[in-house]
């Protein structure tokens, strides 16, 4: 039976993007939703209008009384989850990587969805994720499908599913059958694992904002030592070089990066 992904977003405009979230068993995930429930009418954020209780980082973080209830629900995700996943990148590096990728030869390229932060993060982490995944057989299991979960988010979700189909056919033989079912896109009030993803979104993006983020997430450190935590990086150069591929599979001409002066494809 395939595992389980829930994948939620946390940025700050004009810096960092993360797509974050944690992954575990249908059967685990079901007793954390229990769990999580319980913790959410004792520590959680009381939304008047839907007259329930939930838990986003943000509003936890808005003061120091409901920062302190983080790591509650935080120990709640560790007891019940695998393992967590990140990517992060950073907005300008996906705007300069655009802007580097040039094909004289072609009379246009589509460079839309790469001027997406979401649907950049989105294909970095389901790319270097899954090719990744046999060399980290102590965090993920290596040949076990997964299914991911994504919080609501309709441009997106009608975009993904455009080209899903498409982009599992061009995948190679021996990663295809990882990828599971396609993308599920949920409320997180139905699917409480969201709610845990979003506790790892922001993290990431809030320790990358204040410039602690290598303190909070080495490999080395005291949590992800008890706790793993597969983190996924694009850098600007990292990103051009992604795109220079995206934008070959378009047009039958050569692709160069204008920083290097070189041609990529």
């Amino acid at each position: 039976m395939a595992l389980q992904a829930f994948i939620d977003e946390s940025y700050a405009p004009g810096g960092v993007f993360v797509l974050g979230g944690y992954v575990s068993s249908a059967e685990r995930w079901a007793k954390f939703s229990r769990e999580w429930e319980r913790g959410l009418r004792r520590f959680g954020v009381l939304d008047h209008k839907a007259n329930s209780y939930h838990f986003k980082y943000n509003q936890m973080a808005s003061n120091p009384e409901r920062r302190e209830r983080i790591k509650i629900f935080e120990n709640i995700v560790h007891e019940h989850a695998m393992f967590g996943i990140f990517c992060r990148i950073n907005t300008n590096d996906v705007i300069n990587a655009v802007r580097r990728i040039q094909i004289p030869a072609a009379q246009s390229v589509d460079f839309g969805r790469l001027k997406n932060p979401y649907h950049v993060a989105f294909r970095c982490m389901m790319d270097k994720f899954h090719s990744s995944r046999s060399e980290f057989p102590e965090i993920v299991p290596a040949t076990e499908p997964i299914d991911f979960f994504f919080d609501e988010q309709v441009g997106e979700q009608r975009a993904i599913m455009g080209f899903w189909d498409e982009y599992i056919c061009n995948r190679s033989d021996n990663v295809r059958n990882l990828y599971g079912r396609k993308p599920v896109f949920g409320d997180d009030k139905q699917f409480l694992p969201l709610q845990a993803a979003d506790l790892l979104a922001g993290l990431v993006r809030e320790t990358s904002v204040r410039g602690n983020f290598a303190d909070a997430f080495a490999k080395d450190s005291a949590d992800n030592k008890s706790f793993p935590v597969f983190g996924i990086e694009f850098n600007e150069d990292h990103l051009a070089d992604t795109f220079s591929i995206i934008v070959r599979d378009q047009v039958d001409a050569q692709v160069f990066d204008v920083k290097w002066g070189s041609v990529l494809v």
